[in-house]
């Protein structure tokens, strides 16, 4: 495999993408490909974890996991989620 000196790119950093799929990238990087298998091995159901990320409803404890998990203060996950709730309300998310 050729190697590159070409700096990485943080894409989980990357100002373009909407919060919930920034935090999708943080736990796969940490070995959890779906965020569904992420909230199984932490005893969330499904469903809590994507209404928390789309910001739909609010889960400290889960906000506090994911924080946890992906290296990160809990200040910056709460900030990517009212990204993804401010772009749903302006109708720029899915």
């Amino acid at each position: 495999m050729a190697s590159s000196n070409a700096p990485v790119r943080r894409v989980d950093l990357d100002p373009g993408l909407p919060g919930r799929d920034r935090v999708k990238i943080m736990l796969a990087a940490r070995g959890f490909p779906t965020v569904a298998g992420w909230a199984r091995s932490r005893g969330f159901h499904r469903t809590e974890v994507f209404m928390c990320l789309s910001g739909d409803r609010a889960y400290p404890e889960i906000v506090k996991a994911l924080a946890e998990e992906t290296g990160r203060p809990v200040d910056v996950i709460e900030a990517l989620i009212s990204q993804q709730k401010s772009a749903k309300a302006n109708g720029d998310a899915a």
